[in-house]
C-alpha cells in the first residue's frame, strides 16, 4: 500500500493552476488513536480525492476522502479514530493543521476497489456528551459555555479549553433563566443563538474551543476546500 511517512507525502496539485500562478502544495492525512493520540497510519499516498469544509457554528465541518485500497485489506482505519488534515502551503514552510475531526463512517466500494471515508469535525462530538438537568439563573452566556466545557466536555473528548487563551469571550448578553437536559451540542447551539448568533467551534490548529461575538475576528471560515488528484 505504500504509506507515506510525515515529511514525504505526495504533492497534490503540482502542475495544476488555481488562478495564477501555479499552486503546488504538500499535504498529510493522518489517522490517530483517539485515547493516546498515537499515530496509527499516514494515509496520504493512498488518497485519490479529498474535500473538506468549515462552518460558522462548529468550526471544522465534514471531510470526505477516497483511498485506493483493497477491500480485503484496507489497513487500520476504524470508526471514531481521530483524523487530521495538514498542509504545507509552500516548499520549506511549516505545515499547518487545516482540519481536525474523527472518522464516521467508513464505506468500502466494490465498484471502484476503494475505501471511502467520512470525517466529522471535532465539534460534532458534543452531540455524544450529556448535560444533565441543570438550570442557570442570571448568568452571562459565555460563563454558561465555560461551565459546560469544563464540567462535561473537556473530560470526555479531545476538545480543549485553555482559560489563559481567552477564546471563550463575553458576548454582552446575560441569560435570565435557562435549563438544559440535553446534549452539549444542543446546549451550546442554543447559547450561540441566545448570544446573538455567536460564532463558536473547535480550532483545527490546536483543538481549542472558541465562542465569540459574530463581529469578532474568530479564525478563518472557508466555505469549502476541494482537492482532487490529476487524472
Amino acid at each position: 500500500m505504500g504509506y507515506a511517512p510525515l515529511g514525504t507525502s505526495v504533492k497534490l496539485g503540482t502542475g495544476r493552476t488555481l488562478g495564477a500562478p501555479e499552486f503546488p502544495f504538500e499535504f498529510h492525512l493522518v489517522l490517530k488513536e483517539p485515547h493516546t493520540d498515537a499515530t496509527i497510519e499516514i494515509l496520504s499516498n493512498d488518497v485519490t480525492s479529498l474535500s473538506y469544509s468549515f462552518v460558522r457554528e462548529g468550526g471544522c465541518g465534514s471531510l470526505d476522502a477516497e483511498l485506493k485500497r483493497d477491500l480485503r485489506s484496507y489497513g487500520l482505519v476504524g470508526v471514531n479514530d481521530i483524523l487530521e488534515f495538514w498542509m504545507v502551503p509552500d516548499k520549506g514552510k511549516t505545515r499547518v493543521r487545516e482540519w481536525l475531526g474523527y472518522l464516521e463512517p467508513i464505506n468500502p466500494s466494490l465498484a471502484s476497489r476503494s475505501l471511502r471515508i467520512h470525517g466529522r469535525g471535532l465539534s460534532d462530538w458534543l452531540g455524544r456528551i450529556v448535560v444533565p438537568q441543570k438550570t442557570y439563573n442570571s448568568t452571562p452566556v459565555h460563563e454558561i459555555v465555560i461551565d459546560i466545557l469544563d464540567n462535561y466536555v473537556v473530560k470526555k473528548s479531545k476538545i480543549k479549553r485553555t482559560a489563559s487563551m481567552g477564546l471563550v469571550q463575553s458576548v454582552g448578553i446575560t441569560a435570565t433563566t435557562v435549563t438544559f437536559n440535553s446534549s452539549a451540542l444542543e446546549a451550546i447551539t442554543t447559547l450561540g443563538v441566545i448570544g446573538g448568533n455567536a460564532v463558536w467551534g473547535v480550532r483545527a490548529k490546536d483543538g481549542e474551543f472558541y465562542f465569540q461575538s459574530r463581529t469578532s475576528n474568530a479564525d478563518h471560515f472557508l466555505a469549502e476546500g476541494v482537492l482532487q488528484t490529476p487524472g
